[in-house]
């Protein structure tokens, strides 16, 4: 559901509607920029935001859609921040690897 297709349902202008998904769900630098991808979850808080019930006709088959999509979303923002992480570790790992062996031939002067 696009944050236009839900203003329109809740009869709210769809950039109040953009400030509340801002406010209460803010996104990543990555997805800055991108289209929102309002979830079943989402949809249902802001119904209750705007003083709208909840539909009573949800689909638990999308709603565990949803979730498997923000869970496999989350770890690949986990395994990305692991992986960055790793990177740096290794480098600094063999810069003072690199440092201490120069020290040890005595290429760089001791304190």
């Amino acid at each position: 559901m696009t944050p236009q297709q839900l203003a329109d349902d809740l009869s709210i202008d769809v950039r109040e509607l953009r400030r509340w998904l801002r406010d209460t769900h803010p996104r990543s630098d990555a997805d800055k920029g991108r289209p929102w991808r309002i979830t079943s979850v989402v949809e249902r808080e802001a119904r209750v935001a705007f003083g709208q019930p909840p539909s009573l006709g949800t689909d638990l088959k999308n709603l565990r859609a949803d979730v498997r999509t923000e869970l496999s979303d989350l770890t690949s923002e986990v395994a990305q921040t692991v992986r960055g992480a790793s990177k740096q570790l290794r480098e600094a790992f063999n810069d003072a690897k690199s440092d201490l062996r120069s020290e040890i031939d005595g290429d760089s002067p001791t304190p």
